[in-house]
């Protein structure tokens, strides 16, 4: 049963994978130089939004990154399984291919506002889905919040190393500031463009 649940998931990650890749293709196809000069802007606008932001995008991308990294290692995964905790960063090209459908009937300052509040939203829900998987790792202690504060590792399961239990711990905090912190920059990106952003409306 635990075998086949892990196929489906496998087939709908690269089923989405597959279908947003498509999408992409079209689009260049129809538009190749409108296309690339929509991606190129959308990557860069982020340098006129200030200091914050331009760490959280960079910084949340790659605190995701290595947390997936740390799952799988420690979940001693192999094969296309490997590939599990990076199929919600698939959410970020199709967040790219609608917004650049959008782009056309819209202004790019708007269409790339709403492209990174789209984005702070997305990895959001990828440090959830990956704090929440890490909880539950061997050697991670306690689920919940306050009785995860005050265990520390070297109170969990010994027959887990020290060492990854410390890696386990450190992972989970780092998640949850960056997960604060996401929320913090969304709401601030709103504001901070707000009449840019009902333009859209």
């Amino acid at each position: 049963m635990t075998s086949v649940k892990n196929m489906t998931k496998t087939t709908v990650s690269m089923i989405v994978f597959a279908i947003g890749i498509a999408l992409l293709m079209l689009l260049w196809e129809n538009h190749p130089g409108s296309v690339l000069r929509e991606l190129l802007y959308l990557f860069t606008i982020k340098e006129q939004f200030g200091v914050f932001h331009n760490i959280m995008i960079s910084f949340s991308f790659w605190i995701l990154m290595a947390a997936s990294g740390v799952d799988a290692v420690l979940r001693d995964k192999k094969g296309l399984s490997l590939f599990d905790p990076f199929a919600v960063p698939v959410s970020y090209l199709l967040s790219v291919a609608f917004l650049i459908l959008v782009a056309f009937s819209s202004t790019k300052m708007s269409i790339a506002i709403v492209f990174w509040m789209i984005y702070y939203v997305s990895v959001f829900i990828c440090i959830r889905i990956e704090y929440s998987r890490i909880c539950h790792i061997k050697g991670a202690g306690p689920v919940w919040f306050k009785q995860f504060i005050k265990t520390l590792p070297s109170q969990n399961d010994p027959s887990v190393s020290i060492i990854d239990r410390w890696i386990i711990y450190v992972t989970r905090i780092i998640l949850l500031i960056d997960g604060y912190a996401l929320l913090i920059a969304v709401v601030a990106l709103g504001i901070q463009y707000w009449d840019h952003v009902k333009t859209l409306w």
